[in-house]
């Protein structure tokens, strides 16, 4: 998407109106304007315009695909009597839920504030190094102070706060490596699992849908319900906000 969205005559006309309220609502929210851009891209993705449209299809009953009223209950906190509030908060939670599967556990909070430790962990390592090179040189004095060994000591700390920094260092390669290198199989089963916990059905070709518009790679609806049967996929639904 070249623009971003700014009212709701710039969503696409496919994207449920209850998730178009919710964008209006938040995306400016403190907690989501670092995510705004993923928003957008997310909203107007026209790999998401089936799944959308499927999950918005009614029949004579009802929804063709409507969430089931204990999971609903369990999963998102509520479940009102009216079926078009029950499918806008279930539709609204799947939103969510993509955009946790699209930056979870990584932010640019998160990312800064390991920047800055180990800014400051450079630092106090290089100052206890630079402290250790001038006691050594220090000339002897009365009452046998050991200097060489008051130096070693610095050293030795300034040798722990390096270690913080290559553990730090890993952290952050585990966090970059996370969801958004995750392979599009395990994403797809993964999101199977999801509608499966709240539809009460695995939706393998809206969940190759998801998996291919978040990975970018290309897994085929075949391939998920392959995964699905012969691996146990768990889901860790992010916590419900705003």
């Amino acid at each position: 998407m070249s623009d971003d969205i700014t009212s709701h005559s710039d969503f696409p006309p496919w994207l449920p109106l209850a998730v178009a309220n919710w964008i209006d609502e938040n995306r400016t929210h403190p907690e989501h304007v670092r995510g705004r851009d993923l928003i957008d891209r997310l909203a107007s993705d026209e790999k998401l315009r089936t799944l959308w449209n499927e999950l918005q299809k009614k029949k004579r009953t009802g929804f063709v695909y409507a969430p089931n009223k204990k999971a609903l209950e369990t999963i998102c906190g509520t479940c009102p009597d009216d079926e078009s509030e029950r499918q806008g908060i279930a539709l609204i939670w799947l939103f969510k839920q993509l955009l946790h599967f699209s930056i979870a556990p990584q932010t640019a909070a998160t990312m800064a504030s390991y920047q800055s430790e180990v800014e400051q962990l450079k630092n106090r390592a290089r100052m206890l190094r630079e402290e250790a090179d001038d006691t050594e040189k220090l000339p002897p004095m009365a009452g046998g102070i050991d200097w060489r060994g008051a130096a070693s000591g610095m050293r030795a700390k300034a040798d722990v706060l390096e270690q913080k920094i290559r553990l730090i260092g890993e952290r952050r390669l585990i966090l970059e490596n996370d969801r958004h290198n995750k392979d599009g199989l395990q994403t797809g089963a993964d999101v199977s699992a999801m509608f499966n916990a709240l539809f009460g059905k695995p939706l393998y070709e809206q969940s190759a849908a998801i998996a291919n518009a978040l990975t970018g790679q290309r897994v085929t609806f075949e391939q998920i319900r392959h995964v699905t049967k012969t691996h146990h996929c768990s889901v860790t639904f992010a916590p419900q906000r705003r």
